[in-house]
């Protein structure tokens, strides 16, 4: 699908579209500190009141370059914001260098975890555009995605070390 990019603004309450396989696409909406990610894919446009009534798939951060460069548009605004767009679930986030560190991050505190605890809670990694809309293509496709099984087992820093040609997340 070729794109038009399109400069824009990080807007809170804004829609965004965002590309798909088979000429289709999702649709996100931008919080106060992520994005969630409706389960709404569609060759058809849809209006504004059917995009946020369609059920939550999962929030994520995405780089600000996905909306500031307009890789992903956006198509509307609603504010304010719904209640279960406030209280995000907690998140977890692995150290790097020291791979036995995790920590749950809720509601801007966090607090030093097993990996135990972690496990199927999303990692507040952040995700490339593209990163993204692979993730999200798998998703409907019903394909494997690697990072995604990495980061539901809490074993990102795994994921990481891999040698990069082994960075294909679909095998």
């Amino acid at each position: 699908m070729e794109r038009t990019l399109k400069r824009q603004q990080i807007t809170v309450g804004a829609i965004l579209k965002i590309p798909l396989e088979d000429n289709c696409w999702t649709y996100a909406r931008i919080l106060e500190e992520k994005l969630a990610f409706y389960d709404s894919k569609t060759d058809k446009d849809l209006e504004i009141e059917e995009i946020i009534a369609k059920p939550v798939l999962f929030f994520a951060s995405v780089y600000n370059s996905a909306i500031t460069k307009g890789y992903w548009l956006k198509i509307g605004k609603k504010m304010p914001l719904e209640a279960h767009l406030l209280d995000l679930p907690p998140t977890y986030s692995q150290d790097i260098l020291s791979p036995s560190k995790f920590e749950i991050r809720h509601k801007r505190a966090s607090r030093s975890v097993t990996k135990e605890e972690c496990m199927g809670l999303e990692s507040s990694l952040i995700w490339t555009y593209n990163g993204m809309e692979n993730r999200l293509n798998d998703h409907y496709a019903k394909r494997y995605n690697k990072l995604v099984d990495y980061m539901l087992n809490a074993s990102i820093a795994d994921y990481i070390n891999l040698k990069p040609e082994k960075h294909d997340h679909r095998n």
